[in-house]
């Protein structure tokens, strides 16, 4: 469907010919693409519609459409850029700003599994039981330890009276 901003419904009124609902604005150009095709146009649209198409000022194009993604420099996407941006904008909307800085979890003299645990844990994304039943698993959400209250995060590492247990074992 061709959205017209000279419109005030930014539709044709014109109702599409048979065969024809899925017409782009390319068959409305003539092939040079330095113009419109006024007969095409004339023939497929009413005098109105006609008036608000051909005010549509066109372009000379030097080179052919291509997809950029205006999240980089050069243009290429990639799924870190998407994260990048992603992370960005969720900080940009997040309530309260955090200022650590997430690299210094990567940055600790500790195996690199140490590393990515503290990181799930840091970002809720374990699977204790709670967040297994949210993707779908069919669980119990009571804590495997106790059996008193639902598996979270915060419940198996600080609540639970194992995790209490072993806290002041180590001295904290």
């Amino acid at each position: 469907m061709l959205w017209i901003r000279n419109l005030p419904s930014h539709k044709p009124s014109t109702s599409p010919p048979l065969h024809c609902e899925d017409l782009t604005v390319n068959a409305l150009l003539n092939p040079s693409l330095n113009s419109w095709n006024i007969s095409v146009i004339q023939n497929l649209f009413d005098a109105t519609d006609v008036t608000a198409i051909l005010s549509i000022p066109l372009f000379v194009r030097s080179r052919t459409d291509s997809r950029i993604w205006k999240s980089t420099v050069d243009g290429a996407y990639t799924v870190k850029t998407t994260y990048r941006l992603c992370s960005d904008l969720l900080l940009d909307v997040a309530p309260v700003r955090n200022n650590f800085s997430w690299n210094s979890i990567w940055q600790m003299q500790v195996p690199p599994r140490v590393c990515s645990f503290i990181w799930r844990l840091a970002h809720q994304c374990l699977p204790t039981r709670v967040n297994l039943i949210s993707c779908g698993i069919p669980c119990a959400d009571s804590c495997v330890c106790c059996d008193l209250l639902a598996e979270t995060y915060m419940h198996l590492f600080f609540v639970c009276s194992k995790a209490v247990n072993c806290w002041e074992q180590i001295g904290i």
